[in-house]
């Protein structure tokens, strides 16, 4: 599922989206579980707040038009292999 710090692709936004921060939001009145997305686009850096149906994140997911990249960090090399000028 969507994590915070991932970066998500999919038909509800032109470019790729830096997730900031995702809330789930349980049924209530009558409509079906729901995920909030804050975050922004990675090259026009556009907000993105949105809210969508869970159910409608789960299809994309299953038929893999819902890309996602986790952007993770790695400071394990010694210090004398970075490149500094």
């Amino acid at each position: 599922m969507i994590k915070e710090g991932m970066i998500i692709e999919g038909r509800f936004w032109p470019e790729p989206v830096e997730v900031k921060k995702v809330e789930e939001f349980p049924a209530c009145a009558g409509r079906g579980e729901r995920i909030h997305i804050i975050g922004a686009t990675i090259y026009s850096n556009i907000h993105v707040d949105q809210l969508i149906p869970k159910e409608e994140i789960a299809c994309l997911c299953r038929q893999e038009k819902l890309k996602t990249r986790e952007f993770v960090l790695d400071f394990s090399a010694p210090g004398s292999e970075a490149f500094l000028s």
